[in-house]
């Protein structure tokens, strides 16, 4: 994990232990996935309940009353992540998925090895890291060598669309100045995970803090306490250095953002017989 070529936050280089495999999302939640959760559960996110969120106004980031998943300033379909949902929201959306996960046969037709019951969580940023770099560590999750056709980032269109770039962009135009469908770009990681740079910024489970000589080495999880909750992957309005695959950053659990995505991880969690 980690960089020595970041900011601080990022070093140093050190080796970690995932002691138990687990899935991740293909792709980010979707609009769809999320309202099948929010309508049925009846939940109102954070920004629905606070009344306002952050989006893009007049080409800047402001906060603006309204801004919610259902509305967050700029046009989705529902293969689109779903954004403005904060830290707090994922947790819930995580029980449900959870409480409604359907049984499956560890081993279909093979019905000694029973039944398992899986648990739907956020990824721990070991997880998602592992996921988006793999085993040789690479910079981006498709190589070493940034391309701007591979991932929705500040672009041209975002430019077009009235954004004020004061980040920098880059010259090529990825087609979105917002978010983008899941599957998009052929930007797959190494074992199959879309948009693990750009398109929206992941939410982890983890709190976020510079790396620890205390941490440890097998399933780290950040630090016990700390007052944000980390994000990974960067989002459609910054540029490449932001959506290395080391690259991280983080928030307070409670802020929407129109940048701030997630996708989920599964893990087995019972058997029956």
């Amino acid at each position: 994990m980690g960089s020595n070529d970041g900011d601080e936050k990022e070093m140093p280089v050190h080796k970690v232990r995932i002691s138990r495999s687990y899935y991740i999302g293909r792709y980010h939640v979707t609009v769809a996935q999320f309202r099948a959760f929010a309508d049925t559960a009846q939940y109102q996110t954070d920004a629905e309940k606070g009344g306002a969120g952050w989006t893009v106004k007049a080409g800047t980031w402001q906060e603006g009353f309204g801004v919610n998943w259902r509305d967050p300033g700029f046009k989705q379909n529902d293969t689109h992540p779903a954004v403005v949902v904060t830290w707090n929201d994922t947790q819930e959306f995580c029980k449900w998925a959870s409480n409604v996960a359907h049984f499956a046969e560890l081993r279909p037709g093979n019905s000694q090895f029973g039944k398992m019951r899986y648990t739907v969580r956020l990824p721990t940023e070991a997880e998602w890291e592992y996921a988006a770099r793999g085993p040789q560590g690479a910079k981006y999750p498709w190589g070493d060598k940034w391309n701007g056709t591979m991932a929705n980032v500040a672009d041209a269109s975002l430019r077009r669309a009235g954004f004020d770039m004061l980040h920098g962009e880059i010259k090529q135009d990825d087609g979105y100045p917002f978010t983008s469908p899941g599957g998009a770009y052929k930007n797959a990681s190494w074992c199959g995970a879309y948009d693990m740079a750009g398109n929206a910024a992941q939410w982890c489970q983890d709190h976020f803090g510079k790396y620890s000589s205390e941490s440890p080495v097998v399933d780290p999880q950040g630090p016990a306490n700390a007052a944000g909750r980390v994000l990974r992957g960067g989002c459609w309005d910054n540029v490449p250095v932001d959506c290395r695959s080391a690259r991280r950053s983080g928030d307070l659990p409670g802020r929407g953002v129109a940048g701030y995505g997630f996708r989920v991880v599964v893990v087995p969690s019972s058997r029956t017989p």
